[in-house]
């Protein structure tokens, strides 16, 4: 019973990054480092972290929004 939430996290988690990737508007001050199980590591460069969290917590948000929708 548990595989079909896992997984639906583990697409929405993958669908988040691909967007973070495509969508990112600092260039080489955003990188994605690791994904470990339900969390991003993300290295950020000091200038942008503010604005940084809050593009990839919009996006990942907007995604979990997406699916639970659809």
């Amino acid at each position: 019973k548990n595989h079909i939430i896992q997984g639906g996290g583990a697409d929405i988690l993958k669908l988040a990054m691909v967007r973070i990737f495509r969508e990112n508007p600092y260039g080489d001050k955003l990188k994605l480092i690791l994904q470990i199980h339900d969390e991003l590591l993300v290295m950020v460069h000091e200038s942008v972290k503010e604005e940084a969290a809050i593009f990839v917590r919009d996006i990942m948000e907007q995604e979990k929004q997406f699916h639970i929708l659809a």
